[in-house]
C-alpha cells in the first residue's frame, strides 16, 4: 500500500471513527481479523502483563532489561500521552507515521471487506502484532488494556512469561464487583504450562494461583525484598544489599521492582535457552 503524505491523518480519523462504537466483549472479531493476516501473534515471543496497578512500570523495566541484553524488543502499552505511535515501540523508538498509517489502513480495509467491526483498541492491537512480526522482534512486552480474559491482547497462544501486578477494584462494570472476579479476569492471560509471576500479598493471589494450577502453570512468587531510598536527589533500590539507581519514582515502586526482580531471576536462569532461540 502506498501512503501519501496526509495518510497518517486519514488513518487517525479512520481509527477514531471506525473503532469508537463497536465494543463487543469477546475475542471473536480480533481472532478473525488476525487469522486473515496469518496470525502474526503466534510468530513472536511475548511477555504478557496484566493487573490493576503497576503494569506500565513492570513493562518499562522488562523492556529496558531486554534491550540492555541485546534483544530487539517490542513494547505495547496504553494509553498514550501525545500520539498513538507511543503505544507501539521497538527498542524505545515509536512506530513511524508511515508504517503506522499503512497498517491501520490495511486493517481497516480487510475488516470492511470481511464485515468485521473492530474497536480502536482492537485495531491498534492488530497493528502492533503485524508490526512486531514484520520487524522480527526477539521479544514483545505486551500490556493488557482492560482485564485479561477478553482483552484483545489475549489472543497470544503462549508466552515466555506472564506477570500479574497488584489487583484492586477497577472497571467493575466489565470485570466484576469483587476482587475475586477481577482477579479471575486478569488470571486468564495464563496459558497452559506457562510461567507466571505474582506476589503473595496480591489481593487476588489465591484466585491467580488456583487458575494457574488448572493451567498446569508454574507460579513464581517474589522472594527478594526491595527497599527504596532517596539520596542526593536521586532514586535508589536496595536489592541483596546492593544499591541501584533507577528512574521510577514513588515508594509504591517497591512491589513493582520485586515482581521485576523475580522476572529477572527466571529469565536469567533460562538465558542460555533464550539466546539459542534467538540465534535460531
Amino acid at each position: 500500500m502506498n501512503t501519501s503524505p496526509d495518510c497518517y491523518n486519514v488513518a487517525l480519523k479512520e481509527l477514531s471513527r471506525f473503532g469508537k462504537f463497536h465494543i463487543d466483549l469477546t475475542l471473536q472479531r480480533v481472532t478473525k481479523i488476525l487469522e486473515i493476516f496469518g496470525n502474526p501473534q503466534n510468530k513472536i515471543r511475548t511477555i504478557h502483563v496484566a493487573g490493576t496497578n503497576g503494569k506500565g512500570s513492570v513493562c518499562a523495566l522488562l523492556n529496558q532489561m531486554f534491550i540492555s541484553s541485546g534483544f530487539k524488543t517490542g513494547l505495547y502499552t496504553s494509553p498514550h500521552i501525545i500520539c498513538y505511535n507511543e503505544r507501539i515501540k521497538i527498542n524505545n523508538e515509536n512506530i513511524d507515521d508511515k508504517t503506522f498509517a499503512d497498517f491501520v489502513l490495511a486493517v481497516r480495509e480487510k475488516a470492511c471487506k470481511n464485515a468485521i467491526e473492530l474497536t480502536e483498541f482492537e485495531i491498534l492491537t492488530v497493528v502492533m502484532f503485524l508490526y512486531f512480526e514484520k520487524e522480527k522482534v526477539d521479544f514483545a512486552i505486551i500490556e493488557t488494556g482492560l482485564g485479561g480474559r477478553l482483552d484483545a491482547t489475549n489472543v497470544i497462544a503462549n508466552s515466555e512469561l506472564c506477570v500479574i501486578t497488584s489487583i484492586s477494584k477497577d472497571h467493575c462494570d466489565r470485570l466484576g464487583h469483587s476482587i475475586q472476579k477481577i482477579a479471575f479476569e486478569k488470571a486468564n492471560i495464563i496459558k497452559k504450562r506457562s510461567n507466571v509471576v505474582v506476589a503473595k500479598d496480591n489481593q487476588g493471589f489465591e484466585i491467580v494461583k488456583k487458575f494457574a494450577e488448572k493451567q498446569i502453570a508454574n507460579v513464581i512468587v517474589p522472594e527478594k525484598k526491595v527497599e527504596i531510598l532517596f539520596k542526593d536527589n536521586k532514586n535508589f533500590a536496595m536489592i541483596d544489599q546492593k544499591c541501584f539507581e533507577f528512574n521510577l519514582l514513588g515508594l509504591f515502586q517497591k512491589k513493582n521492582l520485586e515482581l521485576f526482580v523475580s522476572c529477572l531471576d527466571f529469565l536469567f536462569e533460562n538465558l542460555e535457552c533464550l539466546k539459542q532461540k534467538k540465534l535460531n
